[in-house]
């Protein structure tokens, strides 16, 4: 049965955080167009606007690539909020994550590259207290790939 893995998250995260972002930058700049930075007092507009365009750059560095990834005993399927792929998990070469972040970033590393490149990045659902623990998606994505490849050779 079909199960999603990656975080209901994932949708605000590429969406919403860099609109959110966005609209931080337009409302410096009208408050910089009403005067609102005249004063000598706190930061300059341009170091605010500066701010939060390295915040942006950083938030669609992490999040742009971000897919959102159902499975089931013998496929990925894999979407990027306008298109849908399937993916054999006998395609699946490696399974890799990046501890420090909360939601995990996942990444599935692809023997063939398919209409999203060679590697899908999603987040994996949220784990309480789980500091340098290894996300269990990780190992049941791995298992799950050796399982179909041990399959397929038979």
């Amino acid at each position: 049965m079909p199960r999603q893995i990656s975080s209901r998250l994932s949708f605000f995260h590429k969406f919403i955080l860099p609109g959110l972002f966005i609209l931080g930058i337009i409302n410096t700049g009208i408050m910089y167009l009403n005067g609102w930075f005249a004063s000598s007092v706190g930061l300059s507009a341009g170091m605010i606007l500066l701010i939060n365009f390295a915040f942006l750059a950083y938030v669609l560095f992490l999040f742009w690539p971000i897919k959102k990834i159902v499975i089931d005993d013998h496929n990925l399927y894999v979407s990027d909020w306008r298109m849908d792929v399937t993916i054999s998990v006998i395609e699946v070469e490696r399974v890799s994550e990046f501890i420090f972040s909360e939601p995990r970033r996942v990444t599935i590393h692809l023997k063939n590259p398919s209409q999203f490149g060679q590697k899908i990045v999603f987040l994996a659902t949220y784990q309480t207290f789980s500091f340098f623990r290894s996300h269990p998606i990780v190992s049941e994505l791995r298992e799950l790939a050796r399982r179909q490849t041990l399959q397929s050779i038979r």
